[in-house]
This record gives C-alpha cells, structure tokens and sequence, in this order.
C-alpha cells in the first residue's frame, strides 16, 4: 500500500495525539532495558543522535518513518520489549492500522502530508485524492450556494415591509458576524478565555 493510501484509509481512524511525558520515560526504560544509546535509537530509526535525544527528551514527536524503522528494529532485535514497543507507538502519537500492520499518524500529520505530497506534485489536495483513488469527483464538488438560513427564511416569509426585513436581515447578519468573530479570537488565545 502506498504511504499516500495508507494515510487516506487512515484519516478517519486515528485519533490519538503524542504524550511527550510517556514518550519519554518509555523510549528510556526501551534503551535502559536493550542497552541502547542516544546514538543507537537514532541509527535503528534512520536519524541521528541529536533528533534521539529530542525524543528521550519529550521535545520532539517522532515521524512515521522515524517510528516504523525504530519499532520494526526493536521487534528484531528485541522482541521480549514488545509491550514497550507499543506503548512507546501509542505516546509517539501512532496506531497500528489492523488489516495492514501500518502505522497511523495523528489526523493532523496525515493532512499535513497529503498537503505537502500535493504541492510537490503540484496539485491541489483534491486532484491528490482523486488521483490515488481516495475519493470520487462528485465528493469533492462545493454546493454552488450555501443551505438556506432559517432566521432569514422566517423574515422573508414574515407579513412585514421590505424595509423592515431588509433591517432585520441586516442585524441578523451583523450578529452572526460578530459571534463568528468573538469564536475566532476565542480560539486564537492561548488559553482559549475571552
């Protein structure tokens, strides 16, 4: 399976995210137990020492690459660390996919990487996925208009003049703008507060 279809039959069974707390304190006791240095986790994952301490440090989640080659090793070489082989995937933020043994990244790196796959290809993400089969034009078609909003059906139907309705659609509209508004700088906070 190519890593562009694994990613599309993935997308929608992944949910978990990185815990660089037991991320760490795992691939610690996974090098203490096999007698690996930074070093060697680095080599066994195909990076080097300095992106091994990152992780033995919580500072940085492993890529699926990086998570595929190192468990894939660990497995050889030291198949009795099977269950920290696990818990080590699950804090890096990656599930095994059950009919295929691959790993799944956390929703937003697989949209992340179609992304970037698009763009080297110099396509849109919607050719990307039309192109590798995972997914059908007419699902990737936007609705010429947007649904009809029932606020401004109930006015138009209303039994008052057109300046009245065109007022009230007015404040309608401006209401919906402003709250739209209150939620994206909500959102954009740190901590989320008004």
């Amino acid at each position: 399976m190519s890593q562009v279809a694994c990613y599309g039959a993935c997308v929608h069974t992944s949910q978990s995210e990185w815990n660089a707390d037991l991320l760490r304190t795992t691939l610690q006791e996974i090098r203490d137990r096999a007698g690996l240095t930074h070093a060697d986790i680095g080599k066994l994952a195909g990076r080097d020492r300095t992106t091994a301490s990152k992780w033995l440090h919580g500072k940085h989640q492993p890529d699926v690459e990086a998570v595929t080659r190192l468990t894939t090793a660990l497995r050889a070489s030291h198949p009795e660390l099977g269950d920290l082989i696990d818990q080590f995937m699950q804090a890096a933020g990656y599930q095994v996919h059950a009919s295929t043994d691959a790993l799944i990244p956390p929703p937003h790196r697989i949209v992340e990487a179609l992304r970037e796959q698009a763009r080297s290809r110099n396509q849109s993400l919607g050719e990307l996925l039309v192109g590798e089969g995972l997914a059908h034009p007419d699902e990737l078609i936007v609705p010429d208009a947007l649904p009809p909003d029932p606020t401004i059906e109930e006015i138009n139907a209303s039994d008052i003049s057109d300046e009245t309705k065109a007022t009230l659609i007015r404040l309608h509209l401006e209401n919906r703008a402003r709250r739209f508004e209150q939620e994206r700088l909500k959102r954009a906070k740190p901590d989320g507060r008004n």
